[in-house]
């Protein structure tokens, strides 16, 4: 379907903004139209990673070599109503206290391009390279999970490094360099303003951090553990 709509697979396959192109074109809802596929139980693992990092395929690959085929992995494109705007935001929010509580949280360490919005939200037509804790929305379940080990005693979060060593090494230092230099992640966030507004909100209201300063502390600490843990 993707290619008759004229999408060129990439020679590393396609990935979740493929997919949810896809989704908005056909008006595609994986979990309803495919849901002998999906479980009702909790998941075993969920995942972080960017959705112009990683491909599908690479997602799937990575997680293979660390879990059993028959795990229940939770994969946000697929879950999420992608269709429209209102219907993705409203699936975040109710989707991200799986972080909080899932056995497993597996974050893939790729690295791309995203375009940069003005202040109003507008696309400046220019592209930044990032990493996954510059994505507004890794962040959120980045934090999210960082809390639940704190205060539910769960396992923290798997780092999956590239697995050539120079992009390996390069992700290390990268976050050796965050963890002495970054004081505002919330200014950092790549994505449109009204993101890190939204993702400000739902940390806050829902009591996971007192404030601003205290998740960009617990950011920077969260960073140390994945370091050492790396």
């Amino acid at each position: 379907q993707m290619k008759e709509m004229g999408m060129s697979e990439p020679s590393s396959g396609y990935t979740s903004e493929h997919l949810r192109a896809l989704m908005r074109k056909t008006d595609l809802f994986p979990r309803l139209r495919y849901n002998e596929f999906f479980s009702t139980e909790s998941p075993a693992v969920v995942i972080t990673y960017m959705w112009l990092g990683d491909s599908l395929k690479q997602v799937i690959g990575a997680l293979s070599h660390k879990f059993r085929l028959d795990e229940r992995v939770w994969i946000d494109i697929l879950f999420n109503d992608q269709r429209t705007d209102q219907d993705a935001m409203n699936a975040v929010r109710d989707s991200f206290p799986l972080y909080y509580v899932s056995a497993n949280h597996v974050i893939l360490s790729s690295f791309a391009e995203y375009p940069t919005f003005d202040s109003k939200g507008q696309s400046t037509g220019e592209a930044v390279m990032c990493y996954p804790w510059d994505r507004c929305w890794c962040i959120l379940e980045m934090a999210v999970r960082y809390c639940g080990v704190k205060t539910r005693a769960i396992k923290p979060s798997m780092f999956l490094l590239p697995a050539d060593e120079a992009r390996s090494n390069d992700v290390l230092e990268r976050i050796h360099r965050l963890e002495s230099t970054v004081h505002d992640f919330f200014q950092r966030m790549q994505g449109r303003p009204d993101d890190v507004t939204e993702i400000q909100r739902v940390l806050i209201s829902k009591d996971l951090f007192s404030s601003t300063v205290e998740f960009n502390t617990k950011m920077r600490e969260m960073l140390v553990d994945f370091r050492c843990q790396a």
